[in-house]
């Protein structure tokens, strides 16, 4: 499974909701990320694991539930 984001963000970053980590946790190491850097010419694609995703994901609390996550990109 590919879930592709595009960006002209600088520093470069992308959103991920609840429902696509939920996905990709389920899926494992079989779920990449695509992002898209469309600033460039020509795009340049950063591909990444869940693995290296999880660590950016924030933790329930009982003050409330993240739905999504802003998260860098370093090259």
């Amino acid at each position: 499974m590919i879930e592709v984001k595009s960006t002209v963000a600088s520093p470069l970053r992308f959103i991920i909701t609840r429902h696509e980590w939920d996905q990709a946790s389920k899926i494992g190491s079989a779920y990449i990320f695509h992002v898209w850097d469309m600033a460039k010419a020509p795009p340049v694609l950063y591909e990444r694991t869940s693995a290296q995703i999880a660590s950016h994901i924030p933790a329930d609390n009982e003050d409330g539930k993240w739905e999504s996550v802003e998260i860098l990109l370093g090259s």
